[in-house]
This record gives C-alpha cells, structure tokens and sequence, in this order.
C-alpha cells in the first residue's frame, strides 16, 4: 500500500489523535468517534448492523486505517487484531463473526491504535488493557450522553430490570448487539450485573441456535470483503495509470484477470 501510494504521488493520511490508559474510557470512547467522524444523527439513520459495520469501517479507511477481514479462520480461535504502525495502521477483524461483532471488534482495535499498543499486549497488563479497550469501544458505539436522553431510557423508570423491546429498540438506534446495549447499561449503573449476566446467557445460547448461513460469494465481491475499498481502490488507479500490469493487480488483490472488471464494479458501484 505504502509503495503503491508513493508510486501514485500520494501521501499516506495519519493517525493522530493519541489516547492513554490513563484516561478516562468514556472519554476515549469519544476520541475514537471524533477520529472516525460519526455522528449520531449519522448513526441513528443506519437501523442495520450490515450496513453499520461497512459505515465503521469506511470512516475507520478515511482516517488513514486500513481495515481488512479475514475469511478462514474460525470466530473461537479469533475475533481481531490491530498492528500500530504509522503511518497506515492495520485492523483485522474475522468475517465469520456477525455484523455488529465486526463492528464492535474494530472499534476495540480503534482503541488499540489509539493508545499505540496494537492488538498484541504484555502478558502482565494485556487483561487490563483489554477491559480497557472493550470499555473504550462500548462507549464509542453507544454514547452515554445520547443513551441517558433516549425516550426508552427516560420513560424506563429506576427498574435494573429491562423488558426484551426496550433493549431491541435501543440496540437497534445504535445498530449494535444487544448484549453490547445491555453493557452499557450496566456500565451507566442502569442495569445490574446479575441481570446482564442472565441476559448475556440468553444472546449466547440464542447465537449459537442460529442456523449457518451458506451461500456464495464471487471472487471480485470476495476480494472487495477481504481487501477493503482504499487498498482495491489503490491498486485498480495503479492500474489504469500504467503502474501496475493486469498480471500485477491479479496477484495483489488475489483474483484472477477475467474477474478484475467485476472487481472494479464491487468497489465502486455499490
């Protein structure tokens, strides 16, 4: 990416904004937000964990991180990881996990990059950090301060208990799990941890009822899915300005020739 970008006259976009454990996570949770431009009206418009997690991630390409997925890996044995580099840092986030995990998943490692220690921390410190960081990525998804004015929340009383509607409509203003609402309920101090306990039992046991889905997918949408926009992107304008061969662009995106002008639909004709 960074040779292609040099070749293209391009300068990579940098990740500035820096953030610190020492911090509050709530705050840093807006960090993460502010560097991903999203608003909540923005948000709200959404209604879709599909279309949430290739909004987060779009926002996450535009502020100079690319963000990849992988596709043969099992959700138990990874869910993501990040590489803090600079300049364009990397986030990995697994295919296999549903759409508001991805979501989740990514800005976690948003956080990552933010506080420069990648996904891979210190034996000794990495179960703090990644408390952090779930904390981090729980109020980037789910503002507290538009959480407390929503009209479900005002009308809910002082009740920790919270009926399945209450917690769906919330979960799908924000586009997020109901298990990540529940959380930031009882982070909030509106719920207790016995009830999100009980709860996070029944979204695990409904998950794993969930019929596997099957289906195909082609080559040129797979390479889309897997690469990300900016790098297909990159290297299709390589393309057309001569810098790479038909034979360069079949090989740096993984497909092969006769699938590259149906590449060249799935990046930009969505």
């Amino acid at each position: 990416m960074l040779e292609l970008l040099r070749d293209q006259g391009q300068t990579p976009i940098a990740v500035e904004a820096v953030a610190s454990t020492d911090e509050n996570p709530e705050s840093v949770g807006e960090k993460v937000r502010k560097v991903l431009r999203i608003s909540y009206e923005v948000q709200k418009e959404w209604r879709d964990k599909r279309v949430a997690f290739n909004a987060w991630r779009d926002a996450a390409g535009e502020a100079g991180v690319l963000v990849f997925q992988a596709t043969n890996v099992p959700v138990a044995e990874l869910r993501g990881y990040s590489i803090s580099v600079d300049p364009l840092p990397v986030v990995v986030v697994n295919r296999k996990d549903s759409y508001a995990g991805r979501s989740f998943t990514l800005l976690h490692e948003m956080t990552h990059i933010l506080l420069r220690s990648g996904g891979l921390c210190d034996l000794e410190g990495e179960q703090a950090i990644e408390i952090f960081c779930n904390h981090a990525a729980g109020a980037a998804l789910v503002p507290s301060g538009s959480l407390l004015k929503e009209q479900t929340v005002l009308a809910h009383g002082e009740s920790p208990e919270w009926e399945d509607e209450e917690i769906e409509i919330l979960a799908q203003t924000y586009s997020v799990s109901e298990e990540v609402l529940v959380r930031r309920l009882l982070t909030l101090r509106l719920t207790t941890k016995t009830f999100y306990e009980k709860k996070r039992r029944q979204y695990l046991d409904e998950f794993a009822r969930l019929p596997k889905k099957k289906g195909f997918v082609s080559p040129a949408v797979d390479a889309v899915s897997a690469l990300g926009k900016p790098y297909v992107r990159l290297v299709l304008d390589a393309f057309r300005s001569l810098k790479l061969t038909a034979n360069d662009v079949a090989d740096y995106l993984g497909v092969r020739l006769k699938h590259l002008d149906a590449v060249g639909h799935a990046v930009e004709g969505e």
